[in-house]
């Protein structure tokens, strides 16, 4: 497959040919049938015709793709020249797409599922973990200009004022350490720069009041020695849910944000250099629109009666320091980060007027974290770097959690993570065209629980009150091994085999108690990865096709398990298999073709079982065998079309139309694969109109997120939760928004 994607001179790419490779995929793979064939031919014949047509003899000399650079390998490198599948948004894609959070960069990356909650589900190629716990650990790691965030959720304070996103798919743990036995995700900010004194404006307006402020300013203060950049955001939208009986301020994905962030960039020599930055941010909207499951005959999602007055509140202050000094033979650098963040939830769990399922919620967490590297200068016989990383965690969580009848009050006052890392990756030029790279990473994890206490009012009669502790830690040493080869200027074909890891862990002593488990451990999560890959341009680097093929063997995947009011954690073994493909194209001058497509196959090994807290006999939750299920979260397909051109005016202004269309296939969101756990297949389409004066000073755009599903039609829901007595509820996406905004650049 992938040589026939990668032609040596490359003058005329055969789409014939490449359309036969996926119908020849599709008929000796077993889990392709007609059916999907039919779901895929339009989208993607279609985009390979239209390829095909557009890029005729008679269009020889259309412009070329950017170079993209990114630093997902800890070096500057352009994306075409690194052996990782991974996609890289600028600061034009995420403006272009309406990218507002992390949520939103699911319809642009392939593989890629998040769900919209306060504490987000990420899923990359098929893994993932739903646990909202800080005892637990997400399965993705996520990043804010190279700092390991310990939770998901402290992601929504970066979006603004961005460089870039790098999203890398697959085991990441040799370089990026704590779990990332997913992938990664890396938000970039802008850093100040020397030229001279700039700034911008940014404003959104749309239906549902939404209004968006965004400004920054970049000082140089110093020549060519210090400079500050400040920028500053509020985010305002109401709710898409109409509630009755109490206040919809702070449900139904209703948004209220604010944060400002000051960084400052010292370079007193030319070898050393001293970035520093500070950001804050605050929340007070948010709490997830949810519905039962099934939902009520009759009912609309959009209008809910709740008991319960809906809040949420999140703070956070984050500072983070880079150092970096050029040995001339290497550099070294070292990263440190400070973090502190309290977030306060009360919602109506049920999700309507019935007896109360309220649950109350406050979590404050700090970490503290240090990496520092040695890098060799590049581009010799043979690179390497070596590093040493540590991080540190503590938080505390109060519950309350009013059942009707039953009250339970529990607190955590003190939970410690702590992770120490040694790491390094060496890379031999075998020849100029060719390379092998060698990684080798040691993680030791401690985890520890101390006092966490639970007392229960049973219709007005208080339970004694229970205290646990409890601690743990793992380590494991991972490797990676990858050759690269590269068939002349613009063709990079490269494999990869290798591990990851994400430590284990234990419930907290809280739900112990409530699901009397006798053991509240649960074992670490580990991966055995093979990818083999191309990254090819073609036509005077007009068209870049990027691909990737793995598999996965997946041991000990750490599943939560809701039932009895609290969780526990299981460990299942699957497999995992499936490709992406990225294009990106200039048929003609002032055109931009965007063209994802991925494929994940999974399923739980033979004589796996779990817990299914809706599966109960006398009120007693039941192991289910779950032997060949899809793993949560995740869409068999996935397919996304982007499209923009740029008509050039009379008077040197611009007028450019985009759309961008992504569709999924039906998504299992528990692993128990029952009928209400499916997700049916969707789309979304967005639309954007966008003007520029000749200047390029300023724009004023025109937009349409999610046209084809106007308020009150069918829901799309992005996971579910089981409550103690064994009910479902849901979160769902929103509904049609649309809006203008516009924006100044000034100097």
């Amino acid at each position: 497959m992938f040589c026939t994607l990668s032609y040596n001179s490359m003058d005329w790419l055969d789409f014939k040919t490449l359309g036969r490779v996926v119908m020849f995929y599709s008929r000796n793979t077993e889990p392709f049938n007609e059916e999907i064939m039919n779901r895929l031919a339009s989208p993607i014949f279609l985009s390979l015709i239209t390829l095909a047509v557009l890029f005729g003899p008679g269009n020889a000399y259309a412009q070329a793709l950017e170079v993209i650079t990114v630093t997902a390998q800890k070096r500057a490198e352009s994306l075409q020249d690194i052996p990782i599948s991974m996609t890289a948004l600028s600061s034009a894609d995420l403006l272009n797409s309406g990218v507002n959070n992390v949520t939103d960069l699911r319809i642009l990356v392939p593989g890629l599922s998040i769900d919209n909650t306060q504490t987000p589900t990420i899923a990359l190629r098929g893994i993932s973990s739903s646990s909202p716990l800080p005892t637990g650990d997400p399965a993705v790691a996520t990043h804010v200009n190279g700092v390991y965030l310990g939770r998901p959720g402290a992601t929504r304070a970066a979006f603004y004022d961005l460089e870039r996103v790098e999203v890398l798919r697959g085991p990441q743990g040799i370089l990026y350490g704590r779990n990332a036995t997913g992938g990664s995700i890396n938000i970039i900010s802008n850093k100040p720069t020397f030229d001279s004194a700039n700034g911008s404006i940014d404003l959104q307006f749309g239906n549902y009041n939404r209004t968006n402020v965004t400004a920054v300013a970049n000082l140089p203060v110093v020549e060519d020695t210090l400079a500050i950049r400040i920028a500053g955001t509020y985010d305002q939208r109401d709710s898409f849910v109409e509630t009755l009986g109490v206040s919809n301020d702070s449900y139904g994905n209703a948004i209220d944000e604010k944060g400002v962030r000051i960084q400052g960039l010292y370079t007193p020599t030319d070898e050393f250099s001293l970035l520093v930055g500070y950001t804050h941010y605050e929340n007070d909207g948010g709490v997830a629109a949810t519905q039962p499951i099934p939902p009520r005959p009759g009912s609309d999602p959009f209008i809910q009666s709740l008991n319960t007055q809906p809040l949420f509140s999140d703070e956070q202050d984050m500072v983070w320091w880079e150092a970096n000094y050029d040995m001339g033979w290497g550099s070294v650098t070292y990263l440190g980060s400070w973090f502190d963040g309290t977030s306060s939830v009360q919602n109506d769990n049920d999700g309507g007027p019935v007896l109360p399922l309220v649950l109350r919620q406050t979590l404050s967490g700090e970490q503290l974290s240090h990496e520092i590297r040695l890098n060799s200068e590049g581009n010799e016989k043979l690179d390497w770097m070596i590093g040493l990383y540590q991080f540190e965690e503590d938080t505390t969580r109060a519950v309350l959690a009013d059942l009707g009848p039953l009250v339970i009050n529990a607190d955590i006052p003190d939970f410690n993570s702590e992770s120490r890392a040694i790491f390094g990756n060496v890379t031999y030029h075998i020849s100029d065209d060719f390379r092998l790279t060698a990684g080798l990473r040691y993680s030791d994890d401690e985890k520890t629980e101390t006092n966490s206490t639970r007392s229960v009012v049973a219709r007005g009669r208080a339970v004694p009150p229970a205290i646990g502790s409890s601690a743990g830690d793992w380590d494991s040493t991972d490797w990676q091994v990858t050759a690269e080869y590269n068939v002349g200027d613009d063709h990079l074909l490269y494999a990869k085999v290798g591990t990851g890891y994400k430590a284990g862990g234990f419930v907290d002593a809280i739900s112990a108690i409530l699901t009397m488990t006798t053991d509240p451990t649960y074992d670490t999560e580990n991966i055995f990865a093979v990818e083999i890959g191309h990254k090819s341009e073609f036509w005077d680097k007009r068209v870049r096709m990027n691909s990737s093929l793995y598999w996965y063997d997946y041991e000990d995947q750490q599943i939560l398990v809701f039932f009895g009011g609290g969780n526990i954690v299981e460990n299942a073994n699957s497999k995992i298999s499936g490709f992406e493909t990225e294009i990106q194209a200039v048929p003609i001058d002032n055109s931009l073709i965007n063209i994802s497509l991925a494929y994940n196959d999974s399923e739980f090994d033979d004589g796996t079982t779990l817990i299914d807290g809706t599966n109960r006999i006398m009120g007693t939750p039941q192991s289910v065998d779950v032997s060949g299920n899809r793993l949560a979260f995740t869409p068999e397909w996935s397919f996304n079309l982007g499209a923009r051109y740029t008509f050039e005016m009379g008077n040197g202004a611009t007028l450019t139309p985009s759309v961008n269309f992504h569709w999924e296939d039906d998504t299992n969101l528990r692993t128990f694969n029952k009928t209400l756990d499916v997700q049916e297949s969707w789309t979304e389409t967005d639309f954007r109109l966008s003007y520029k004066p000749a200047s390029d000073r300023w724009y004023i755009d025109g937009w349409v997120k999610n046209a084809e599903d106007p308020k009150g039609s069918d829901v799309v829901n992005q996971s579910i939760q089981v409550s103690g007595t064994g009910g479902r509820t849901a979160n769902f996406r929103g509904p049609r928004t649309y809006g203008v905004s516009f924006g100044y650049r000034f100097e």
